[in-house]
């Protein structure tokens, strides 16, 4: 085991450790009692963050930039029957913009999470419960893009309209806050 020869914590939820030779662990507390550990050559990734060269601003312009993109893709997808790829793309757009708070509220770069309800958590936005349930429920369509094996039948077209106005109306409320 090469000798651990520095450690720096990295906000709330990171912490990394260097060996001498630049190799890395990347230590992620995503929920109570969980750890990922992540093995990479980080050197310049420790300086990076060491010396505060992340631009957060620029961060949180790419989540939203991507997030109005998604969210413009998804309606074209819904106008040509694409439900499933519809619902998973407009699961993208809330994805970035709740990304963009994440980075918005912790001055940190979002976590590599897809679950939107433990964005909006981490992010301290206070949300309905309506529409904590809604991200819950969009959750389901981000599993079914990733993993065709548990694919379940996708929502009507009527189902599928309703969740569309639902995301929007969440995506505005997320929007309205910036």
């Amino acid at each position: 085991m090469k000798q651990v020869l520095n450690s720096y914590k990295i906000g709330i939820t990171k912490a990394l450790s260097c060996s001498g030779e630049g190799f890395c662990l990347l230590y992620y507390w995503d929920a109570p009692g969980f750890v990922e550990i992540q093995f990479m050559n980080a050197l310049p990734h420790v300086l990076w963050y060491k010396m505060g060269m992340i631009d957060i601003s620029k961060q949180i312009l790419h989540w939203r930039n991507g997030a109005d993109e998604d969210w413009a893709v998804a309606r074209e997808l819904i106008g040509r029957d694409k439900i499933r790829h519809a619902l998973f793309i407009a699961h993208l757009a809330l994805e970035k913009t709740l990304k963009a708070h994440v980075c918005r509220t912790t001055g940190e770069l979002a976590p590599r999470i897809h679950n939107l309800v433990r964005l909006a958590e981490i992010a301290g936005l206070k949300l309905s419960e309506g529409q904590v349930d809604l991200l819950a429920d969009v959750n389901e369509f981000n599993i079914e893009g990733r993993y065709p094996e548990m694919l379940i039948p996708p929502p009507s077209n009527e189902e599928a309209a309703d969740y569309m106005a639902r995301i929007f109306e969440v995506l505005r409320c997320l929007n309205n806050l910036f």
